[in-house]
């Protein structure tokens, strides 16, 4: 073999060597970046049905009376036997708390003006309506959601109160939060590993797991708000998470 021929013979080797070379490096890459882009993306989800374990109530008592200092002295006296009939019924005085006291002028129905200039009639005071609420804040939320229903009662005993829907909240919901999590995690992969499986693929590592928001319902309600139910005794905590998976 001349020595032209071997070269030539040389340079095809060299040249097919590179071009296996190069499918080689072009394959590898290829499977790089389809490993990096075959995810199953999905998203779990947990809930469950809580009673809540704190209650904030609030009477509102009103005493209404010809002065000012008249209404003021009623009106204590009628949030007295409210307290009363509160620490009664098993309500201890540290988680009664009085608010601030609102005043409203009282004005006599005016007389019909002479001239026809209605700013020419003096209003006439008839008397003042005094009022205060009251909140209570418990976890005897039985007692309390009982009283709530009973108070009007002492109307009675001719003390004017008026009882407001009291208000339920979960106090452990950060604890319950973490355990209802890692059941929507655990929900999101045996979602994701049905998915692999149906494929004919084998589940990989985890990439990527994102919590949703938390939502606060009302047991029994069809609607999922994103405001927390605060009117509802019973609860539906649901948790969801969106979780990403390799696929081998």
């Amino acid at each position: 073999m001349n020595l032209s021929r071997l070269s030539a013979l040389t340079y095809s080797l060299l040249i097919a060597g590179a071009i296996i070379v190069g499918a080689t490096v072009v394959a590898r890459s290829l499977g790089r970046n389809r490993s990096a882009e075959d995810v199953i993306r999905v998203t779990g989800s947990a809930r469950r049905v809580v009673r809540s374990d704190y209650i904030i109530w609030t009477a509102k008592v009103n005493y209404q009376a010809p002065t000012a200092s008249a209404a003021y002295q009623g009106l204590q006296k009628s949030v007295s036997q409210l307290n009363a009939y509160l620490t009664e019924k098993g309500i201890p005085s540290e988680e009664i708390f009085p608010l601030a006291i609102t005043t409203e002028t009282l004005y006599d129905k005016p007389a019909a003006p002479t001239n026809g200039n209605m700013s020419d009639v003096l209003r006439t005071i008839a008397g003042y309506r005094l009022s205060q609420e009251v909140e209570v804040r418990s976890q005897k939320v039985d007692v309390v959601q009982g009283v709530s229903r009973t108070a009007t009662d002492l109307i009675n005993q001719g003390v004017s109160v008026e009882s407001v829907a009291p208000q339920y909240r979960i106090t452990k919901l950060a604890e319950l939060k973490d355990a209802i999590l890692a059941e929507a995690a655990e929900n999101a992969r045996k979602r994701a590993e049905n998915i692999a499986k149906s494929s004919g693929s084998t589940l990989g590592p985890l990439r990527f797991a994102r919590m949703g928001m938390m939502l606060v319902t009302g047991a029994y309600d069809d609607e999922e708000g994103g405001r927390e139910d605060t009117a509802s005794l019973d609860k539906k905590v649901t948790v969801q998470v969106t979780s990403a998976f390799g696929v081998q």
